[in-house]
């Protein structure tokens, strides 16, 4: 019995059962307010006044479904019929998402303006260790369409990202010619079969296996994280985003609308622009459908 809780517990990420656990509190304070009973199943009539309720207080019509979704699950795990995929409950999302309408304001990160975040982090960092340390986060996000969650910890995660076991490297006549990256666990797939994803050198004006392997120089040999800051502790989502945002400011770029995802969805767009199939573009960023398509962004 213990290990079936564990393993139940195991199957969501920490960020996702941080999030479920938040859909239910919600969701309890929202029965408790309206004298609706909160014990599952909850019908389709208590799923709608949910939804009713969200709209009201100004949720987002993603936040709303991700919620449901935290209810779906509560249900399909106990065994019982889930009352959020109603066709109501589906019309009624659809509905939000007419009503308000929400956009992803995020801008892509081109070639272009990664080499000027590169050329920026010496002037934003005082430290010679993390001129190596940046450079060599950004061009491994940009190469590997990597999350920045997937690289950088939060408090709560630090076994989640990729370690230093992780990551591995080919030569070719006596030089390295590509890493290969090992992704055990990522969004969509806490449980699956590891995906490996493979690049070189890349063509921004840093080679980005050149500045990996200038950091992993100064990076100790202590196993965990792959990126690590200078006294040895991984790197923090917080400091990430405070360099990030120095150099973007360098740049005179808005720090609005570039974040850690833009990498991401830089890296996806330019390989739209390089004529990689959907197919190619879905191996690559590790997406199990057509959701890369939102990623492709116009760059001029």
């Amino acid at each position: 019995m213990e290990n079936i809780a564990d393993l139940t517990v195991a199957a969501l990420a920490p960020s996702t059962q941080a999030t479920y656990n938040r859909a239910w509190k919600i969701f309890t304070s929202f029965c408790t307010t309206y004298g609706v009973a909160n014990s599952l199943p909850a019908n389709v009539s208590t799923i709608a006044l949910f939804v009713s309720f969200l709209f009201t207080q100004s949720f987002s019509p993603r936040t709303i479904s991700t919620y449901l979704s935290a209810l779906g699950y509560l249900h399909k795990i106990s065994a019982q019929s889930d009352p959020t995929q109603a066709f109501l409950i589906q019309k009624m999302i659809a509905g939000t998402y007419r009503l308000r309408n929400t956009f992803d304001i995020r801008l892509p990160i081109t070639h272009s303006i990664l080499n000027q975040i590169i050329d920026s982090v010496p002037q934003v960092t005082a430290d010679e260790y993390d001129h190596k340390l940046y450079i060599a986060i950004f061009l491994f996000a940009f190469s590997a369409f990597a999350r920045i969650g997937e690289l950088i910890c939060t408090p709560s995660q630090t076994a989640e990202v990729i370690q230093l076991s992780d990551v591995s490297f080919t030569n070719q006549d006596g030089l390295v010619a590509k890493a290969t990256v090992c992704f055990r666990k990522f969004k969509h797939n806490s449980a699956g079969p590891p995906k490996y994803i493979t690049f070189s050198h890349g063509n921004c004006k840093i080679s980005a296996l050149d500045a990996i392997l200038t950091y992993l120089r100064v990076r100790s040999n202590k196993p965990g994280p792959f990126f690590l800051s200078k006294s040895g502790f991984p790197v923090m989502r917080v400091c990430f985003d405070k360099i990030l945002n120095k150099c973007l400011n360098s740049c005179g770029l808005d720090s609005n609308r570039y974040k850690g995802h833009s990498f991401r969805i830089g890296a996806a767009t330019y390989a739209a622009e390089k004529g990689l199939s959907d197919a190619q573009i879905r191996s690559m960023g590790r997406w199990s459908s057509n959701a890369f398509q939102k990623y492709i962004r116009p760059t001029s």
